[in-house]
């Protein structure tokens, strides 16, 4: 995955810096979040909307279940000022040599404010079953793992 949350386990996988405060955030796991538009497409009603949210903890929980299974240290929460300044720093320096910057603006304002949903609406209306983190973890830090050995990090 090279999007955001890709470069994010990569980074918390390989023991890299981590950026994350205690807001909260949203979390649900690929194959359930495949199973959640499935169900919105079969059983749904048209024109609803329906928010797919396993668990919510923040960047730091997060990133803290990550460095149990893979024996590094726990994370550090920061400060939103802080982020927002190494996100400028980051982002100046990236547009000069043409690269993408360690964190972005955008993505330190996400961690910032965080993310407040709910998915029991999707799990009462139209049966959507979650998998909790716990179980989904092991797994998914075991394929960045097994990629990180592979393609070198």
């Amino acid at each position: 995955d090279l999007g955001w949350i890709g470069r994010v386990m990569t980074r918390a996988v390989a023991g890299g810096f981590r950026f994350g405060t205690d807001a909260p955030m949203s979390w649900i796991g690929a194959d359930d979040a495949a199973q959640g538009l499935i169900a919105a497409l079969d059983r749904g009603k048209n024109g609803e909307r329906y928010i797919l949210s396993a668990e919510r903890m923040s960047m730091i929980q997060f990133f803290n279940r990550v460095a149990t299974l893979t024996d590094r240290r726990p994370a550090k929460p920061r400060k939103p000022s802080s982020l927002e300044t190494i996100a400028s720093f980051s982002t100046t320096f990236a547009t000069m040599f043409g690269k993408r910057p360690l964190l972005s603006v955008e993505e330190a304002r996400f961690l910032s404010g965080g993310v407040k949903v709910d998915g029991g609406y999707a799990r009462t209306e139209i049966g959507v079953k979650y998998t909790p983190l716990a179980s989904v973890l092991p797994p998914l830090v075991n394929t960045y793992q097994r990629a990180l050995e592979r393609f070198g990090h």
